[in-house]
């Protein structure tokens, strides 16, 4: 009942109710289905409210933090599984308090795919594929979709050179910066 309600203030409409305490692993992948990365699409801001939307900035920030705490051994104060969902609720607040309103979003605002974001988001990817602890495919969803969007989806490839794309970086940082409304092929001079 109380997550019903919780979904109902934070989305503005009623959803199908969860079962708190048996349906965290739901409610998480709910959530998570349903923030957007503000640019990665079109019409991101929608007058129900369903959408969480961030700047890509935040959305690095949250998927850095995110990562380590997923590596945390297992305590005398809960279960892998229990630490996992409690570091799934973390990510979610930190969505929550990112979250963009429309009128200040930032259209020319630029992003950049970094090294270590490559690395970390490819080692998500691999981790919730391969976690048996509870479905994290709402994870992979949102790192892919986002990388799909933003146009480095290619890049979270085991064949892609990380390496090089960190000197790339170094070197040549306008080859990996684009603003919203660019495509990933114009350089930004």
């Amino acid at each position: 009942m109380a997550s019903s309600v919780y979904s109902m203030v934070l989305f503005g409409c009623q959803n199908e109710s969860y079962d708190w305490l048996a349906g965290r692993h739901t409610f998480h992948n709910d959530f998570l289905r349903r923030v957007r990365v503000h640019g990665s699409s079109t019409r991101q801001f929608k007058k129900s409210g369903e959408t969480v939307v961030v700047s890509h900035e935040q959305y690095i920030r949250i998927v850095h933090n995110h990562a380590p705490s997923l590596q945390q051994p297992e305590t005398a104060a809960g279960t892998a599984g229990d630490i996992e969902l409690d570091a799934h609720a973390r990510a979610i607040t930190q969505f929550i308090r990112c979250r963009l309103k429309e009128e200040d979003a930032d259209e020319n605002a630029l992003f950049l795919v970094t090294a270590q974001h490559l690395t970390i988001a490819r080692a998500l990817t691999r981790r919730s594929c391969s976690s048996g602890l509870m479905p994290h495919s709402a994870w992979v969803d949102l790192i892919e979709r986002t990388a799909q969007e933003f146009g480095y989806f290619f890049q979270l490839a085991d064949d892609y050179n990380i390496e090089i794309h960190a000197e790339l970086q170094y070197y040549e940082q306008d080859l990996v910066t684009w603003t919203l409304g660019s495509s990933p092929l114009e350089v930004i001079e």
